[in-house]
């Protein structure tokens, strides 16, 4: 029961988390919005394509490892923080 109850607690959480960053984005100038979207964007496609990639190999055997979740929020972190970092460059 105390699972079930904090599995509602976090989907509860991403929901709140979703409707802050839209107030957020809807805060922003337009070269800040353009930004965040070009960094999303790359985000992304990267996530997806390296998702698929990690879990192929998972399921084909070609990792030792499991395929983990973790990893996959990790690489969302660093791709989001690195290609925000080189668009704002680009725009100075």
């Amino acid at each position: 029961m105390l699972t079930i109850l904090f599995v509602g607690l976090n989907f509860v959480n991403g929901i709140a988390m979703i409707i802050a960053n839209r107030n957020w984005f809807n805060s922003l100038d337009e070269l800040q919005r353009k930004i965040q979207l070009e960094a999303l964007g790359i985000t992304l496609g990267l996530t997806v394509i390296i998702g698929i990639t990690y879990s192929l190999l998972d399921t084909t055997n070609l990792i030792a490892a499991d395929a983990e979740i973790g990893f996959l929020v990790g690489i969302i972190g660093i791709t989001y923080m690195v290609s925000l970092l080189i668009i704002r460059k680009r725009y100075t």
